[in-house]
């Protein structure tokens, strides 16, 4: 398998994803009737498995696994487009270099197939658009943050601390 890491979920969701592939989206999971997902699937990361349903239709768990790498890669853009805006160019690769591949706990994390791959991407575009002062674009990254991962309330905090650091005196409007 591509990138083999240890990944005690991934057959959950590269399964989720063939399903979507060949059923469409999840209303029901006979599979695992006996936590009432036989009569109704409350698909939590609803936007991440449609994503992986749709690499599955296009080519099995393996365009499924290259998602893992290529949201990875996504992040590490997100966070040089920001950093390179206040540092030399080589020197905001470097951070995000030196940050993403030295924090064993966070690159690890960037290995796994699960849904906070989705949502790491929209919280880092998130704040993104907070620091680049852009309403509209974090609106729409705390909406995909909000479906593609359970914790919904962390863009709604984050949100909340941009407005009441906004109104603060002496802060940028």
């Amino acid at each position: 398998r591509l990138l083999g890491a240890s990944d005690p979920d991934r057959h959950y969701h590269l399964g989720l994803s063939a399903l979507i592939a060949r059923d469409g989206l999840l209303k029901r999971l006979p599979q695992a009737d006996d936590l009432g997902w036989g009569r109704y699937f409350p698909d939590k990361e609803f936007l991440f498995h449609a994503l992986t349903g749709s690499a599955s239709a296009l080519g099995g768990d393996n365009a499924v696994l290259w998602l893992v790498p290529l949201l990875g890669v996504l992040v590490a853009l997100l966070l040089y487009a920001e950093l390179s805006r206040r540092l030399p160019a080589w020197q905001a690769a470097a951070v995000v270099c030196v940050g993403m591949l030295g924090t064993v706990g966070f690159l690890f994390r960037l290995t796994l197939l699960r849904p906070h791959l989705l949502a790491i991407a929209c919280f880092v575009l998130l704040l993104l658009a907070l620091l680049r002062a852009r309403p509209r674009l974090a609106g729409l990254a705390a909406a995909l943050f909000a479906l593609s991962y359970h914790a919904f309330y962390l863009p709604l905090i984050v949100a909340g601390a941009a407005f009441v650091l906004r109104r603060q005196p002496g802060m940028p409007p």
